[in-house]
């Protein structure tokens, strides 16, 4: 008996499977505090040069001080924007009050003429917003503020590490004991972080913790669709994005209460504590148990699952078979040319949809108005973002156009977002959250697609490859994101989002669509998949290189020659072979994925 058919007559999704996916769930929050939170640990308040004489004239008004000590480098509003890494040279020291009204007649209009030099008495920061950050706390700022970027860098540079090494481990000792393992070390290193003495220990510790990171979010995931039936685990998959969006904002909901980034790490880190509590009632995957042929144990939690579910246990079920399937490499997929052409315009999807996507939730609190309302909406947009694209490529639209669309329209966005002068911040607001909308929707809609765009015997590699190219855009994202610090022309991080994925969209086109369509099973398959021949002198009537019949541009199912093991199969695990199901075996899942056509979902 196949395992996936143990599970149907056991229950997809019963009961015992659905405390599972509560628990898991829980384990998804927590990765979500991770993955998030440093949009606030390194925000960047906003700061002018610390002149203590001049600080200290209390009978002067701050905008007076301001005019006599900060050269106004632009006007917004009729309101003049001071600098914050220059001033005025002067000499500051015993300032007496006639020298102040001097230096008053000095100023005018926009400035003067006085010469400017960099600060170098430290910086005042407004605490209006951010009380303590890492940025005001070690004057990341100026000459330093690069280190603000790296922040954000290596948390998503520590995914890829972890995505590419905590698979394995978790193939090797379990996902149980994997998740465990990562709570431990978040716990240690997120708290650790909180000691740290300076700027480069904790830029280690993050990284650290975000290695970890990807294998809690991504084993929780894979323990879970491993437990449900087939028919199930599109639902589940999508599901289980949704506490990633919980996590997304509580995280707003913290970090607007405690802004402190030291006590909002504690905060966030405190509820790791519970989620050892329950440890002890969170089950191993009885899929992954058959695998290493630990049966007896994987025994015991089926009928566990059968109790709990109310249905009897078969004895057939003493003889459960896992199929293995031989390895593949990356190079499998580049052998022909339509596969090859296939690959990569996918690898650049994948890449620009990450990138696009990190750019902008990294980078909310540069969009103005307030920083933590953006937050909170950029991740509320997402739970319906994921239910859209769930509707989209089960309707009409279909993969490809699903793909396509939600590009497409998200890079118009972006785009839109550059001319727009910065004081109109609704309208900056509102363009950047239905660009976070689309791109959500084309993060879930391409792990489906890619998915049924390869053959079987490589569908793994190719879905692990194409995640490891989302984790490398990943990390560029918040470095295009924050390009706008440190060149003249502002509006240079949306060009390049919204270009690139306009440019993902037209490349899209060239893609097969799939739904509906018999999944390829090798290699000779997938290089003609997609390729179309006419039946007979009929416009209407073409037939796909697999043989699935299409009139007028839709599937006739009277004509489908077979059912595809793509869709409703059983289910293979990882031990360094490629299975059917295409993410079950890697744990190199990247964030924020959706349905895939084995049944399964991948995200963060």
């Amino acid at each position: 008996m196949e395992f996936d058919e143990l599970l149907k007559l056991l229950g997809e999704f019963g009961k015992y499977q659905r405390l599972v996916f509560l628990l898991a769930s829980a384990v998804g929050i927590l990765a979500a505090f991770h993955g998030v939170s440093i949009v606030f640990i390194a925000g960047i308040p906003d700061h002018r040069c610390a002149i203590p004489e001049v600080d200290a004239l209390t009978n002067i008004s701050l905008v007076d001080r301001l005019k006599l000590t900060i050269p106004a480098v632009e006007h917004v509003n009729d309101k003049p924007k001071y600098s914050r890494c220059e001033m005025y040279v002067r000499n500051y020291t015993n300032i007496t009050e006639s020298e102040v009204y001097q230096w008053m007649n000095e100023i005018s209009g926009n400035g003067s003429d006085l010469e400017t030099i960099q600060c170098n008495n430290g910086w005042v920061y407004d605490q209006r917003i951010y009380t303590s950050t890492i940025v005001s706390d070690w004057d990341l700022v100026c000459d330093r503020k690069f280190y603000a970027t790296t922040a954000k860098f290596v948390a998503l540079a520590g995914k890829l590490v972890g995505g590419l090494a905590m698979g394995t481990l978790a193939d090797r000792y379990g996902r149980r004991k994997m998740i465990l393992v990562c709570m431990v070390a978040m716990f240690i290193f997120g708290l650790a972080e909180v000691v740290a003495p300076n700027i480069e220990v904790f830029l280690l510790f993050r990284f650290i913790m975000a290695v970890f990171s990807m294998e809690l979010f991504t084993g929780a995931f894979i323990l879970v669709s491993e437990m449900v039936g087939p028919s199930w685990r599109s639902f589940t998959g999508m599901l289980f994005e949704v506490p990633w969006a919980i996590g997304y904002l509580i995280v707003a909901g913290v970090a607007y209460g405690i802004r402190n980034w030291q006590y909002f790490q504690v905060a966030l880190m405190a509820p790791t504590v519970l989620a050892f509590a329950y440890f002890c009632v969170l089950p191993e995957s009885p899929r992954w148990l058959y695998v290493v042929q630990r049966k007896k144990e994987a025994e015991v939690i089926m009928k566990k699952m059968a109790r709990v579910n109310k249905v009897h246990y078969p004895e057939k079920a003493a003889e459960i078979h896992v199929k293995q399937e031989k390895k593949t490499f990356i190079h499998d997929m580049l052998k022909t040319p339509n596969l090859r052409k296939r690959s990569f315009n996918l690898f650049f999807g994948w890449a620009v949809v990450s990138m696009v996507y990190y750019g902008i939730t990294l980078g909310t609190s540069s969009l103005g108005g307030n920083a933590y309302l953006n937050f909170a909406i950029a991740g509320a947009v997402e739970i319906p973002a994921y239910i859209f694209s769930w509707w989209a490529i089960d309707t009409r639209m279909g993969r490809r156009w699903g793909y396509v669309g939600t590009f497409l329209v998200g890079g118009i966005c972006m785009l839109c977002i550059a001319p727009v002068p910065k004081d109109m911040t609704a309208i900056i607001v509102t363009l950047a959250m239905v660009a976070k909308f689309m791109i959500s929707a084309a993060f879930g809609i391409v792990y489906v697609y890619t998915a049924e765009l390869f053959p079987t015997c490589i569908r793994n590699i190719a879905v692990a490859t194409c995640s490891a190219s989302a984790r490398i855009g990943g990390a560029l994202g918040p470095v295009v994101g924050d390009l706008g610090q440190y060149v003249t022309f502002q509006p240079l991080p949306y060009i390049i989002f919204g270009g690139l994925a306009i440019a993902a969209a037209l490349l899209g086109i060239a893609l097969p669509e799939t739904r509906h369509r018999n999944l390829a099973e090798t290699l000779e398959d997938g290089e003609r998949f997609g390729k179309k021949s006419l039946l007979k002198k009929d416009d209407n009537l073409e037939q796909d290189g697999l043989g699935t019949t299409t009139v007028n541009g839709h599937v006739d199912d009277s004509l489908l020659n077979k059912t595809s093991e793509g869709l409703d199969t059983d289910v293979e695990l990882r031990e360094t072979t490629t299975t059917e199901d295409p993410l079950l075996q890697n744990n190199e899942t990247a964030e924020n994925g959706a349905a895939l056509p084995t049944g399964v979902s991948v995200t963060t």
